[in-house]
C-alpha cells in the first residue's frame, strides 16, 4: 500500500477555526491550542477510524467477519434442516410489545407478548428445545430443528388462545 500525502487528508473548516480541521471520513480534529481569537475547543483523540468497508486497511479481515453469513445461514440456503435456539429473539420482541402495549393503553398486545414469552419456557420445560438446550441436558439429548421448535411455540400458544 502506498503512502499517502497528509495534507490531501486535512481540509481547513474556515480561516476563524483555522485550527480545526476535517479528516477523511468526517473526522474532526483540533489543535490543543486554538489561534489567537478562536473559542476553545476541546481536543479529540488521535486515534482515526478506519472507514468499515475499505478493502485496503490492513484490518479489513476483522470488519469482514460479522459481515458474511453464519454456518446455520448457508445450511438454511441449502435448504438443510438447521436448529437455532430463537427464543432471545422472541424475548426481546415481546419485551418491545409490552412495552408498545402500555404506551398505548392495549392490554390484548400486553397479554398476547406475556402468554407467548411463557408459552416459549413451557414448550422448553417439557422437553421440545433446540440442539443448544438439549446438549446442556446431555450430548445425545433429542432436539428440534428451529421450524420444529417454532411450530411447537406456535400449536402451544393457538391453543392457549382459544
Amino acid at each position: 500500500m502506498e503512502a499517502r500525502d497528509r495534507t490531501s487528508d486535512q481540509i481547513p473548516i474556515d480561516a476563524a477555526n483555522a485550527h480545526s480541521e476535517v479528516r477523511r471520513g468526517g473526522e474532526v480534529r483540533h489543535d490543543s491550542l486554538p489561534t489567537k481569537g478562536a473559542r476553545r475547543v476541546q481536543p479529540q483523540t488521535d486515534v482515526a477510524q478506519p472507514q468499515r468497508h475499505d478493502p485496503q486497511h490492513p484490518r479489513w479481515d476483522d470488519f469482514s467477519r460479522a459481515d458474511h453469513p453464519t454456518r446455520h445461514y448457508r445450511l438454511h440456503q441449502q435448504g438443510r434442516p438447521t436448529s437455532t435456539n430463537p427464543i432471545a429473539s422472541i424475548v426481546a420482541w415481546t419485551c418491545g410489545l409490552i412495552f408498545r402495549g402500555r404506551i398505548d393503553n392495549t392490554p390484548e398486545v400486553i397479554e398476547f407478548a406475556e402468554a407467548l414469552e411463557k408459552v416459549c419456557i413451557d414448550v422448553v420445560e417439557t422437553g421440545k428445545m433446540t440442539k443448544d438446550l438439549a446438549k446442556l441436558i446431555r450430548p445425545d439429548h433429542p432436539f428440534l430443528t428451529t421450524d420444529e421448535f417454532m411450530n411447537a411455540v406456535d400449536t402451544e400458544l393457538r391453543r392457549r388462545m382459544d
